[in-house]
């Protein structure tokens, strides 16, 4: 080998860039064989992507090793730069072309047949599961202070109907952290949190987004609806973000020290965004 670089997240999982001496480059991703199932999940999305015209990673061998005590997948080592880093020196025109080369990947994506079709969960039940479960942590609601905020919330619209039936593969974490500018086009990676459920769900993670790149968080949307963004688009993302700040209290984080950090930085840049949800559209949305 000529590099063997560890590379930072915050996931169970290690990740390390690879370079041989031949110039070819791999991803190699290794984990316990307890939190190995997510990896495997994550090796049979690839593949499904894949198969559907996706650009990602390409999975080359997984096993097991260390006497079955852990497990690591290699795959191919997807050239370029973070979008996050071509944002950082970017200017509004560079931000926005970005903005909707995602909004158009994530429709592509949200386009392609799920593998399996379920009937999607009501989303006033999953407002009621997620304030039952919630209001009794007491634990979490003092030391994460905003939890009361995004369930006063959810209260206020536990009785919402939507008529929502849409049942899309979801990223699970789509931000410009795992989106990749490369050859004239954007692919996500990190598919560890792949699924299938509501599509709004994929814009959750565009607060991180909005707070750092108001421009390419704004065109992803625009993109995604060409140019056409439907009001019941607002209510369902500032339901689902709210639920999303609830669940992300409960993560299993590699550092504890860190993954509070991660969840009190998370919960303010909500609060901020969306004015401790008083507001519909948040602050980052080029059109408010």
């Amino acid at each position: 080998f000529d590099t063997v670089r560890r590379l930072r997240g915050l996931s169970s999982e290690e990740k390390y860039y690879i370079k041989t001496k031949e110039q070819q480059e791999f991803l190699l991703k290794v984990s316990n064989i307890p939190n190995a199932r997510k990896m495997d999940e994550e090796r049979l999305w690839l593949n499904y992507l894949e198969s559907n015209g996706i650009l990602t990673n390409r999975v080359l061998d997984y096993g097991s090793f260390h006497r079955h005590r852990s497990a690591y997948t290699l795959l191919s080592w997807i050239p370029g730069m973070s979008v996050s880093d071509v944002l950082n020196d970017a200017n509004n025109d560079v931000c926005l072309q970005l903005g909707y080369k995602a909004g158009t990947l994530l429709r592509q994506i949200h386009k392609i047949k799920p593998p399996q079709r379920l009937l999607p969960q009501a989303m006033s039940r999953v407002i009621d599961e997620c304030i039952f479960k919630f209001s009794c942590d007491d634990v979490s609601l003092e030391k994460y202070p905003s939890m009361n905020v995004f369930l006063d919330y959810l209260k206020k619209h536990k009785h919402i109907d939507l008529h929502e039936e849409t049942y899309s593969i979801l990223h699970g974490d789509f931000h410009t952290g795992n989106l990749i500018f490369y050859d004239n086009r954007i692919c996500a990676i990190d598919w560890i949190r792949g699924a299938c459920g509501n599509p709004i769900d994929d814009f959750v993670r565009n607060i991180v987004n909005g707070s750092e790149n108001p421009a390419f968080a704004s065109a992803q949307i625009d993109a995604y609806f060409d140019g056409n963004v439907p009001e019941s688009f607002w209510l369902e993302l500032a339901i689902l973000t709210a639920i999303h700040e609830l669940k992300i209290t409960e993560f299993q984080f590699p550092d504890a020290k860190n993954g509070e950090a991660f969840v009190s930085y998370q919960h303010g840049l909500v609060v901020d965004q969306y004015n401790s949800m008083q507001l519909l559209i948040p602050k980052y949305y080029s059109h408010t």
